[in-house]
């Protein structure tokens, strides 16, 4: 109860309204609300309303009924949904045998997403950019501060845990708005930021990073397509994205070698672990289909990514060093 008073058969002064929020205490927009007279009489317009930005709806006006006494409003929430038709619901391997690798035999999924919610809960940060788009980050050992493989982390995640339970969507979108807004002059993201300001601390790309960025917006494509909507009403062209990223990549991140370097703006070691294969598999595959439509040589950074791991890796272990050198 608000606790207003008003007078018989008028409009009250200040019209009741109903926050949502998630969780972890985000506010959740698009949530449609049903406000009803619940008992004392009386009328309202304005009856059905949907939560904004702040997570927040108000009835359009309340008049109370002609007798005295307490009189109530009820408000139903109906749970937003995104407007995206999810194509590959986690956990895929109930509906889709994937061939490759290795895989566990029985894999507990119900751990599994408990881990993920738990990571969002910890990790998952909601703001506003300053230039006032709503986004989102993903908080380092400092909590003040994001770096870009986190970024990368988390939209993999959210891309690839999507199901009509989670709804994912408009939280891998905030994500990549965080992304989009921190990217250097080669068009990848600054590798570490200072919360949602203007302040990097860090400055240049990681290779690994723009990466996982890239094999997510290529995944959020296969998921929800790149022309629908999610909850929020946020439209993203996740492919044209993703052909982006791998471009700026190509161009800035792969030396003369096809080699990755580890960043935009050095390459006086090499990092083995920053050899994501799949990822530029993924690229040269969707070069072949004609999906990717740019003229970048995925498919020879594959293989020399290949033989550069050959190569350094141990003759007896297998296992691969910290740091190479960039020959």
């Amino acid at each position: 109860s608000d606790g207003q008073s008003g007078f018989l058969g008028c409009s009250i002064s200040t019209q009741p309204s109903i926050t949502i929020a998630d969780a972890n205490g985000n506010p959740v927009s698009g949530v449609t609300i049903t406000f009803a007279v619940g008992s004392g009489g009386g009328s309202i317009t304005g009856a059905t309303q949907t939560t904004d930005v702040n997570g927040k709806a108000t009835v359009g006006s309340w008049t109370l009924g002609t007798s005295g006494g307490t009189n109530t409003l009820i408000a139903n929430a109906t749970a937003a949904t995104s407007t995206a038709a999810i194509q590959y619901p986690f956990p895929q391997s109930t509906h889709f045998h994937y061939p490759y690798g290795i895989a566990a035999s029985n894999p507990n999924y119900s751990r599994l997403q408990s881990l993920v919610t738990t990571w969002i809960s910890h990790y998952y940060r909601e703001g506003t950019l300053p230039n006032a788009v709503a986004a989102a980050r993903v908080q380092w050992d400092d909590t003040t501060l994001t770096v870009s493989e986190g970024m990368g982390y988390g939209m993999v995640i959210l891309v690839y845990t999507e199901n009509a339970t989670n709804q994912y969507q408009a939280k891998f979108n905030k994500l990549w708005q965080y992304y989009n807004y921190y990217k250097d002059g080669n068009g990848l993201m600054n590798w570490q930021i200072q919360g949602f300001t203007n302040n990097k601390p860090g400055t240049g790309a990681a290779t690994d990073a723009d990466l996982d960025v890239a094999l997510a917006m290529i995944m959020a494509h296969k998921q929800w397509g790149s022309t629908s909507p999610d909850a929020n009403g946020i439209t993203i062209n996740y492919l044209a994205r993703a052909q982006e990223i791998f471009h700026a990549i190509y161009g800035n991140e792969v030396d003369g070698n096809h080699l990755l370097k580890p960043g935009d703006g050095w390459n006086s070691v090499q990092n083995p672990s920053y050899a994501e294969l799949f990822a530029i598999k993924l690229a040269a595959d969707e070069q072949t289909a004609g999906v990717l439509t740019t003229s970048d040589d995925w498919s020879t950074v594959y293989t020399s990514m290949q033989s550069y791991i050959t190569h350094y890796r141990n003759a007896t272990t297998g296992l691969l060093p910290n740091w190479t050198d960039p020959n």
